[in-house]
């Protein structure tokens, strides 16, 4: 695609970690269209156990119109609630991968050694990559969230535009009307 005869290029940003006197700048750019749900296609959120709907008071099955047992989602269940958080983790692990695909300062050793990897086990291999790399979950958290900035458009812009759309509140005209009848003698 071209717009204006050019091609429409990634919005890229930076992000800035501290390593000690060290400053680790990392180049983030927003995710391209699709991945997410690429992601959701190869890594499939697991479906809840389901349990037969009961009767609070007697504990009887409970059956809809139709005769049937009415079941419903146990989503109270440990191990699909941990399941359900580890296919998430995974998930922001790659999008932090895609997000920092294009920092030519970065290399993913597991992309050497293994290329052909992918998926879940892709997934693993990159988090420990990071975990060895000395990235903590809230950094990738920060890289992910760049890049969701970056997807929108950016917070500046964002905030640009609510200034240009909202009009002045009363506090707003409050603290500017305050600042142009200084009291007798303050200045």
């Amino acid at each position: 695609m071209k717009i204006s005869g050019k091609t429409p290029g990634v919005n890229k940003g930076s992000i800035e970690f501290y390593r000690g006197s060290h400053i680790l700048r990392l180049t983030v750019q927003a995710v391209p269209y699709g991945v997410p749900e690429r992601l959701e296609r190869e890594m499939p959120m697991p479906e809840p156990p389901l349990d037969f709907a009961r009767d609070p008071k007697s504990g009887a099955v409970l059956r809809g119109e139709d005769g049937l047992a009415v079941k419903t989602e146990k989503t109270s269940d440990r191990k699909w609630q941990t399941e359900s958080g580890r296919v998430r983790a995974l998930r922001l692990i790659l999008r932090v991968r895609e997000a920092l695909r294009n920092d030519p300062e970065i290399e993913f050793e597991i992309e050497q050694s293994e290329p052909k990897l992918s998926g879940r086990a892709y997934a693993e291999k990159l988090e420990q990559e990071f975990k060895d790399a000395g990235f903590s979950d809230s950094e990738l958290v920060q890289i992910f969230n760049k890049s969701r900035d970056l997807e929108r458009g950016g917070p500046q812009r964002v905030e640009d535009k609510q200034e240009s759309f909202l009009p002045a509140g009363p506090v707003e005209q409050a603290s500017q009307s305050s600042e142009t009848t200084a009291a007798p003698g303050s200045t």
